[in-house]
């Protein structure tokens, strides 16, 4: 941060000597001065090592786990600009993360680096600073971009059943004129089974083939078997019809 100097004014009867004072303390060259840092907002300020201000030290917190991308860019007004560096540092003041310019106008800094990995909310401090030997006073502007960790999505609800299954015992099997098959199943009407249904043949559990109802008695019904069966039709085939709820 660029501090406003003072100069003393000479009194005619003493004439005062400065030639061993020194700069006063940078404010926010420590991290305990750190300022506070607004999320995805650009920070302008500046730093001038010549005249003592080598570093400025912020301070901001993230709400949740997420990623921070933090940029610094120098504000170009025609003098010449020393190296400049950021680093990003936890709440306790370690290192987590550093950049420097290498002669760019600009130094960036991704938190964490790896994809799929976030920082954990809390509190951070950064600080960007020039080095002491640097010459030429940098103007800069500072920005932490901050993006959220995903949420999962939403677990949708489970789907509600829209059938009922009606197990049935095969009665008979019946050729047709046409060349397919018919078969008698021991359910009809009173469990709800009509006309135009569809259900399986099945032998231990295995899967047969296709059926749809046809004729529909109190106690019985007729199915239409559809396409070809995987099997032969024994005693032991039975029927599943899926009523609608």
């Amino acid at each position: 941060m660029r501090r406003a100097w003072f100069a003393l004014v000479s009194i005619p009867i003493l004439a005062l000597s400065c030639s061993t004072c020194h700069p006063p303390p940078d404010p926010d060259g420590l991290p305990s001065g750190a300022q506070p840092l607004e999320l995805d907002h650009w920070q302008r300020d500046a730093l001038d090592c010549g005249e003592g201000d080598c570093t400025d030290w912020y301070r901001f917190e993230t709400p949740e786990d997420g990623v921070l991308r933090i940029t610094a860019v120098r504000v170009d007004d025609g003098r010449k600009v020393p190296e400049f560096s950021l680093v990003l540092a936890d709440a306790e003041g370690r290192a987590l993360a550093q950049a420097t310019s290498g002669g760019q106008t600009r130094v960036r800094i991704s938190h964490p680096k790896k994809k799929g990995e976030y920082a954990p909310a809390g509190a951070f401090t950064l600080a960007v600073q020039t080095p002491p030997e640097g010459k030429g006073a940098l103007g800069y502007e500072l920005r932490v971009a901050f993006t959220p960790k995903p949420r999962p999505p939403p677990v949708a609800p489970r789907a509600e059943p829209r059938f009922r299954t009606v197990k049935a015992v095969l009665l008979e099997v019946e050729p047709r004129a046409d060349g397919g098959q018919a078969v008698l199943i021991d359910q009809g009407t009173r469990s709800g089974i009509a006309p135009g249904q569809r259900g399986r043949l099945l032998v231990g559990g295995r899967k047969l083939g296709e059926i749809e109802i046809l004729d529909v008695y109190p106690d019985g019904s007729r199915a239409l078997v559809r396409g070809s069966l995987g099997a032969a039709l024994t005693p032991d085939t039975v029927a599943e019809v899926d009523v609608p709820l």
